[in-house]
This record gives structure tokens, sequence and C-alpha cells, in this order.
């Protein structure tokens, strides 16, 4: 997420630490990227341009869309593959919008979760990547999303980003680019 353009559509991580040290995750986030640091407020809150999220509670992050805007929400329903917040709550929350543009990722990391969120991703016109093995600390949980064929793309942070930048600077009228890679 190294200095994102300031116009960079919302991010939205979902990081498996102990919420004592989720403002402190946030801010370095913000620092590096460049964007604004911003939590959900407790009920709903309009997601913007230009701003980085994160869930800083024990709760999962979800998004969903509005007459005009799409929000992002806490949930603190179950924990989901073992964890709360979850990567597979928020990406099969964002699964559910339809002509969007979305883009999800998936990087290094212990376990499963994300994996079959991701693939609800690609099923529903998403644009999915995962980080591969040979770069990854861990290779779980996008090693699981491989087995699933959930990304479309694979390659090295260095990579993802990359194509991260070239999405964010696609015509906002052309949604179909971002699915073509």
């Amino acid at each position: 997420l190294d200095r994102l353009p300031k116009d960079t559509p919302p991010v939205i991580c979902v990081q498996h630490i102990p919420h004592e040290f989720s403002f402190a995750f946030l801010e370095r986030l913000s620092k590096v990227s460049g964007l604004k640091p911003a939590t959900p407020d407790g009920t709903e809150t309009t997601l913007k341009s230009g701003h980085i999220y994160l869930s800083t509670i024990d709760a999962h992050i979800g998004i969903r869309a509005n007459a005009d805007s799409l929000a992002i929400y806490y949930s603190h329903c179950d924990k989901i593959t073992g964890h709360r917040p979850s990567v597979d709550y928020l990406f099969q929350t964002a699964s559910f919008l339809r002509n969007r543009r979305i883009l999800g990722c998936l990087l290094t990391g212990m376990g499963r979760d994300g994996a079959q969120g991701l693939l609800e991703l690609k099923r529903n016109g998403a644009l999915t990547l995962a980080q591969n093995q040979e770069t990854s600390v861990v290779w779980g949980m996008p090693g699981e999303a491989v087995k699933l064929g959930a990304p479309m793309i694979v390659g090295t942070v260095f990579e993802l980003r990359e194509l991260l930048i070239q999405c964010i600077q696609l015509p906002k009228d052309k949604p179909e680019s971002a699915r073509t890679g």
C-alpha cells in the first residue's frame, strides 16, 4: 500500500491482531499509504476515497450499498474460521455488491480465512488477487485460495501493488476493464 494516489478508492483491511494493537497498525498503514485512517463509527460509515479502513475492535467489518454510496459497518456475529474480524466476512459482504468495481486481495497469513470469500468475489465479477508462495511468510490463506481457484492473479506484493495502481487509474466508466487484468 506504499504511497497510493490521493484519489484511491476506499481501502478496507482485515488484520488478525489483538484489537489493542489495531489503532497503531491503522496509523502505520495510513502513514505508509498516504491515505487517511478511518474506522466505522459504531453504526454505519459512508466509505470515502482517499481513506483506509480497519476494524479496531473485536468485530467483523462489512460493506453494504446505500442509495448512491457504499458504507462500512461492524458486526458482532460469531467468529468465522476462528477469527473476528474475518476476511471471509468482509469479502462475502462485498460479493453482494453488483455493478461495482471491487478488487479483493489476500496476502500472507496462517489458516484459510478469506479463501472462500475471495472465491465468492470472483464468482460475482470482482478482480481477485493473492500473494504467491515464494514471497509469503506463511502461505496458508493465499494457498487455500489458490486451491479453490479463487485468485485470478497470483504474484509478489510488488506485482500486486502495480496491478492495484493500474486498476485505480482505469477510467471509472469502464468497469469491465478492471476484470480483464
